[in-house]
Order: structure tokens, then C-alpha cells, then sequence
């Protein structure tokens, strides 16, 4: 009934070329038509400007209806659906108290790919969802897991860096009495 893309709808974020444009278009048709409601996120690849979400490869998507693109923090119900963050805003996390989250992070200590851990800097960190009980996010290449936080993964291999990496695809959500399973 629902789809739900964590980010990074195009790749390349200085332009994207009109065939592309063109599948991407046929893609979101598909997509709209296949499920009752798609929620999308914004990711860092999707924006023109790495710090700002008002220029994206995605303005299109508000012609269908049923297609829904999160460009801030949203919340309703058990859910939050978090956008790529830009500047402070991922201090907001720690401050939002629904139980599964859907996000674009860039969240230390997880695996880019399979050979490059994400430093510390300071930003946002595991620590930060200690209200939720599950998170999903998009945005690193490799699939994994560490407690209560889940990176999907991208569905195939981008380049060298996730050679070999062919834990690859897609999620199936089933949802039973108010719980993931």
C-alpha cells in the first residue's frame, strides 16, 4: 500500500541528464501507480546545494497526487520522516519521540561502504534516537544494523568502493498490531 524511499532519488547533484529526467519521470509514474501513497525523502544527491533542500532534481513529484516528498521534519502518528539535514537541524533528533523514524542521515560510526567507517565529528550520532524503537535510513552504500538503527543499503553497487558488497535490494515492511516485524 505504502512506498517509502529513504533519499537519493538522483545521483549526481550539479545536473542530471535528460534521459534521466525522462526515466525518472516514467519511474515516479510507475511508483504512483503501483501504491496508494510513496513518501519520499530528500537526500544530499537529490539537492543542488548540499546545505540547502529548496533546489532538488524532484520539483515533478508534486504532479501526482498520491506522492508525497518530505523536505523537513515530519511527524504524524508513531512516525518521523527526516530529510537529509542540513546545518544544526540534526539537533532536532534527539527531540523527537516517535517510535520509528524514517530517515537521510549521516550517522557516525556506520560504514559509507564496506571499507570506510563515518568519523565522529561531533554531529549526530546513535545516541540521538534514544526515543525510538526502530530507524531506518538511506544514504550509506552498505547494508547494516547496529541496535535499533538500520541502513538499508543502496539496491546495487555504485563504484569501487562497494565492490564485492552484493548484500543489495530493498526492504519488505510488514506491519502487525502497531509493530515492524
Amino acid at each position: 500500500k505504502t512506498c517509502l524511499f529513504l533519499g537519493d532519488w538522483s545521483h549526481h547533484r550539479s545536473s542530471v541528464n535528460i534521459v534521466t529526467l525522462n526515466y525518472s519521470l516514467e519511474c515516479l509514474r510507475l511508483l504512483s501507480q503501483g501504491f496508494d501513497n510513496v513518501v519520499m525523502l530528500l537526500g544530499n544527491h537529490d539537492l543542488y546545494f548540499r546545505d540547502k533542500l529548496d533546489v532538488h532534481s524532484i520539483p515533478y513529484v508534486n504532479e501526482f497526487p498520491n506522492i508525497h516528498l518530505i523536505d523537513t521534519i515530519t511527524q504524524f502518528d508513531d512516525f518521523a520522516f527526516v530529510p537529509w539535514l542540513v546545518g544544526d537541524e540534526w539537533k532536532a533528533i534527539p527531540k523527537i519521540k516517535k517510535p520509528y523514524l524514517f530517515c537521510h542521515a549521516e550517522i557516525s560510526k556506520f560504514k559509507l561502504n564496506s571499507n570506510v567507517e563515518m568519523p565522529d565529528h561531533g554531529g549526530l550520532s546513535a545516541e540521538h534516537f534514544e526515543h525510538q524503537k526502530l530507524v531506518w535510513s538511506g544514504h550509506f552504500h552498505k547494508r547494516q544494523r547496529k541496535g535499533h538503527i538500520l541502513y538499508m543499503g543502496n539496491c546495487f553497487p555504485h563504484n569501487y568502493a562497494d565492490a564485492g558488497d552484493d548484500d543489495r535490494g530493498m526492504m519488505i515492511l510488514e506491519w502487525e498490531i502497531g509493530r515492524a516485524s
